[in-house]
């Protein structure tokens, strides 16, 4: 099966997800410009993802996950199409 480019999650999933990424940050002690220099995005852009003001790419959640040192499954709130 294809990733898709981009999650179609709703709203509770993305939530979710943030609450995970700034919980996964605070424990790896890793701040938001660290982890966006890691996987070679913005700063502004990280920001974003654990905000929820905007959906992460499915092609960069493997690249969080392994920056982290995480299953991709802990990261997704419904891995259903996105981790397989």
């Amino acid at each position: 099966m294809q990733m898709k480019t981009f999650l179609t999650w709703n709203f509770h999933q993305n939530k979710d997800f943030c609450m995970s990424l700034k919980a996964l940050l605070k424990e790896r002690g890793k701040t938001q410009a660290q982890l966006a220099a890691q996987i070679g995005v913005s700063e502004p852009t990280v920001s974003r993802w654990v905000r929820g003001s905007a959906f992460i790419p499915t092609q960069m959640l493997r690249a969080v996950s392994r920056a982290l040192g995480v299953p991709l499954e802990e990261l997704v709130p419904d891995d259903e199409g996105v981790a397989s």
